[in-house]
C-alpha cells in the first residue's frame, strides 16, 4: 500500500510542477541555509584545529584579563572576549618569572603595536605589526625563508636593535620582484632594516593574536620598548617541558602568575585543549544561532506544505468519495496524503541539499574557506524535512479522510 501510494503522491506533484515547486520553496531554502552553516563552520573549526595543533601540543598561552567564564564547580561555562581589551594585566616582571621554570623550554611575549610599515612608495596597511623575542621562532615553530631572525632575547636594552622579520605577504607587497633582505622599511617614523623574511602561509598565525604571521611585520620587543615606551604584552606565548605533561605545567604557570598578581586572577592561562574548546564553544553558539535564523524558512516551508495540501484536498474531494465508495478505509485516504506531503518535503529537501553544496562552493570561491560536509548534516536536513511533511501534512490528510462518500462523490 505504501508503494501504492507513493505512485499516486509522485503522479500528482508531476501534475503540478510549477505549484509543487512553490510549495518545497521554503523547504529547499531552509535545508540549503542549515547545511551550508554547518558545513561552513565545520571548515572553519577545522582549519582553526590544524592551526593550532600545527603549533605544537606542549604550546601554553597566557593573556590579559580572565576571559574564561568559570562556573562553581570549576568548569568552564562560557568566554568573555572583552576580557583581554584596554591596558594589558601582564608584565615584564611575569615574562621574567615564567622564564625561571625549569619546567619552561622557551618563551615569547607578544605585543600588537599600531603602525603602517612602508618603504618608498609602497605601503602595507593591513599588516600585523608585532614586537617579541628571539625566542618566538622556538616557540610557534616558524621557518625562515631567507635571512635570519633577530637575535635579541631581551624585554629592554640600552642598545637595542632597529631589525625587522617580515611575513611573507608583508615581503612581497614592499619589495615586489625583489629580495627585502638588506632593504629598509619605516614604521612609525623609526627606519628598520630587514634581515629576515619568515617561510609562512596564508594559514600560519600566532596562538590567539588576530591576524596572520603571514602578513606580519616583526620587531625586537626591546626596540618597541625603546621608540614608542612601556608597550602592553597582548600574549605570553610558552613552550613547555616535552617530557612533561603540559596541564600541569599550565596549572604551575597559573600559581606563579596568581601569586605575582597578588591573588588577582585578571589574566587566562590556556592550553590547546582550552583554546580549541573555547573556539569550538564560540562557533557553536554563532552556528546554532545562524542555524535557527536559517530554521524560519523551514517553518514557512511547513505552512506552504500544509496550505497546498488542504488545496489538494479540495480539489480532490470527488476522487476521495469515488476511493471511498469502492472500499478505501479512512487509513487509505490519511496515507495517500500524508505520504504525499512527506513525499513533496523530501523533494525539497534533497533539492536543498544540491543547493547547499552549490552555494558553499561559490562561498569556497569568493572567501578561500574549505567547507567540510558531514554525514549527520545531511540526514538530519532530510530527518527534518521528513519530521516538517508529517507534521504539517498531517491535519490535510484527516481532513481528506473524514470525508463523507456521499456528500464527496457529490461535490462540483
Amino acid at each position: 500500500m505504501i508503494l501504492k501510494n507513493l505512485r499516486m503522491a509522485l503522479s500528482s506533484l508531476a501534475q503540478s510542477k510549477l505549484r509543487s515547486f512553490l510549495t518545497m520553496l521554503g523547504i529547499i531554502i531552509g535545508v540549503a541555509s542549515v547545511i551550508t552553516v554547518i558545513a561552513v563552520g565545520e571548515g572553519v573549526k577545522r582549519e582553526v584545529s590544524d592551526s593550532i595543533t600545527d603549533l605544537g601540543s606542549h604550546l601554553i598561552n597566557v593573556t590579559p584579563g580572565q576571559s574564561i567564564v568559570v562556573d562553581e564547580d570549576g568548569e568552564q561555562s562560557g568566554f568573555n572576549p572583552m576580557a583581554g581589551f584596554g591596558a594589558s594585566t601582564l608584565t615584564n616582571e611575569d615574562v621574567e618569572a615564567i622564564q625561571n621554570l625549569e619546567s619552561v623550554d622557551s618563551v615569547a611575549p607578544l605585543a600588537i603595536l599600531s603602525g603602517v610599515p612602508s618603504s618608498g612608495d609602497n605601503q602595507a596597511p593591513g599588516a600585523v605589526l608585532i614586537a617579541t623575542t628571539s625566542e618566538v621562532l622556538d616557540v610557534l615553530d616558524q621557518p625562515m625563508r631567507e635571512g635570519t631572525y633577530f637575535e635579541s632575547s631581551d624585554l629592554t636594552s640600552e642598545e637595542p636593535a632597529y631589525e625587522a622579520v617580515l611575513g611573507g605577504a608583508v615581503a612581497e607587497t614592499l619589495f615586489p620582484n625583489t629580495s627585502p633582505i638588506g632593504q629598509e622599511v619605516v614604521i612609525r617614523g623609526e627606519t628598520f632594516q630587514v634581515i629576515g623574511v619568515l617561510d609562512t602561509d596564508e594559514s600560519a598565525s600566532a596562538f590567539t593574536t588576530e591576524g596572520s604571521l603571514h602578513n606580519s611585520v616583526q620587531i625586537p620587543f626591546d626596540t618597541a620598548n625603546d621608540f614608542i615606551g612601556n608597550v602592553n604584552i597582548n600574549e605570553i606565548n610558552i613552550q613547555a617541558d616535552p617530557s612533561l605533561e603540559v596541564e600541569g605545567v599550565a596549572d604551575e604557570i597559573h600559581a606563579l602568575l596568581l601569586e605575582n598578581h597578588g591573588g588577582e586572577e585578571d589574566f587566562t592561562v590556556l592550553t590547546q585543549d582550552d583554546m580549541l574548546a573555547t573556539f569550538d564553544d564560540i562557533l557553536g553558539m554563532l552556528t546554532n544561532f545562524i542555524g535557527a535564523i536559517a530554521a524560519i524558512s523551514l517553518l514557512v516551508g511547513g505552512i506552504g506544505v500544509a496550505n497546498i495540501m488542504l488545496v489538494s484536498v479540495t480539489e480532490r474531494t470527488r476522487e476521495i468519495g469515488i476511493r471511498k465508495a469502492v472500499g478505501a478505509t479512512r487509513m487509505h485516504i490519511m496515507m495517500q496524503f500524508l505520504i504525499e506531503a512527506v513525499v513533496l518535503s523530501i523533494i525539497g529537501g534533497l533539492l536543498g541539499v544540491a543547493a547547499a553544496i552549490g552555494l558553499t562552493q561559490i562561498i569556497e570561491a569568493q572567501a578561500d574557506i574549505v567547507s567540510v560536509f558531514t554525514p549527520m548534516a545531511f540526514l538530519l536536513a532530510l530527518g527534518v524535512s521528513g519530521i516538517v511533511g508529517v507534521v504539517f501534512g498531517l491535519a490535510p490528510a484527516i481532513k481528506a479522510a473524514r470525508k463523507r462518500p456521499i456528500q464527496a462523490l457529490k461535490y462540483e
